[in-house]
């Protein structure tokens, strides 16, 4: 197994679910299971799947600060990670938490938290899942003039 993911490097290439070319041409949103496509700023599934296979160990730490609708959190369950979420508005946290619990499996944790990642206190919410890091952050910013970053 790789020292940073599940995966064997001297068979790297036999790994159907995993894409080893450096361009990813997406024809259609995967829109099973939880994933519904609705929220507006909805995050392709294939990728943060890619990204948490390539990246990440079953039993990892995932960190999504901007969780939207979740399909991070539901990515990372489908492949045996724990997950955290952070969301501005509370009405989308709400409306996600029914989704993410739905793709639940057993031996993960996803949590969803309504805050601004901008100024949220990251540290407290991984003191609250007992962590001190975690082994992964994926961002998906929604929107520049919400994130102003120069």
């Amino acid at each position: 197994m790789g020292r940073y993911n599940d995966i064997n490097t001297n068979d790297w290439q036999s790994y159907s679910n995993i894409w080893t070319d450096s361009l990813w041409l997406i024809d259609r949103r995967d829109n099973s299971g939880a994933h519904g496509g609705v929220y507006h700023g909805n995050f392709v599934p294939q990728i943060p799947y890619q990204l948490l296979s390539r990246y990440t160990r079953k039993g990892d730490w995932a960190l999504d600060p901007f969780m939207g609708s979740g399909t991070t959190l539901i990515e990372a369950q489908r492949v045996g990670r724990n997950s955290i979420g952070i969301e501005l508005q509370k009405s989308v946290v709400n409306e996600a938490i029914g989704r993410i619990c739905s793709e639940n499996r057993v031996g993960t944790i996803a949590n969803a938290y309504v805050g601004d990642s901008c100024s949220v206190n990251v540290a407290a919410i991984l003191e609250q899942n007992g962590l001190q890091q975690v082994q992964f952050v994926i961002l998906h910013p929604p929107y520049l003039e919400y994130y102003k970053v120069f």
